[in-house]
This record gives C-alpha cells, sequence and structure tokens, in this order.
C-alpha cells in the first residue's frame, strides 16, 4: 500500500494522463459491452428469417455493420489507451529515478 501511495504522490504532475486513460478505459468497456446486445439483436434477426415470421435482410446487415464498427472502436480505443499508459509509465520512471532517495 506504501508504494501505491507513493506512486500516486510522484505522479502529481501527471494526473490529467491518469484521468485521461481511465476514461478511454471505462469508454472501452462500455462498448466490450455492447456487442453482446447487438449479437443477440443479430441471432433474433435471423431465426426470424429462418423461421419464415419475418426477419429483415437489410436490418441484419445494418446490426452487423454497427457491430464491426464497435468493436473496431472498442480496438482502437484499447490500443490508445494502452500507447497512453506506456508514455505514463515511461514518465513516472522518469519522475522517479531524478528524485535523489
Amino acid at each position: 500500500m506504501k508504494n501505491l501511495i507513493d506512486i500516486i504522490k510522484i505522479s502529481k504532475p501527471l494526473h490529467k494522463l491518469v484521468v485521461i486513460i481511465a476514461l478511454l478505459i471505462l469508454f472501452s468497456a462500455m462498448l466490450a459491452l455492447v456487442v453482446p446486445i447487438l449479437s443477440k439483436f443479430i441471432v433474433d434477426e435471423i431465426v426470424l428469417k429462418v423461421s419464415g415470421k419475418g426477419g429483415d435482410v437489410n436490418r441484419l446487415i445494418i446490426l452487423i455493420v454497427i457491430t464491426f464498427g464497435i468493436s473496431l472502436l472498442g480496438l482502437i480505443t484499447s490500443t490508445i489507451s494502452d500507447r497512453i499508459g506506456d508514455h505514463f509509465a515511461i514518465s513516472i520512471r522518469k519522475i522517479h529515478c531524478s528524485i535523489p532517495p
């Protein structure tokens, strides 16, 4: 616990970066939760079409495109947050090394 408190003290100049990383991670997690819900709608549309109870192919295509787009956006968001996290780790290391023991 002491190490965690030390990291928070040392990283004071980088708190804005921490907030950005946290927001990106939350956004990425929310996008990851949307994909299974859209998958349910895709499966429902396929079942309706196969059973002959309706089902719209155009709606199915739109749902698949939206799912793909959300997955891609989640991947991009996750990659950006990872990159910023790496930058944050390097910055912490620089700050820590410049502090005399």
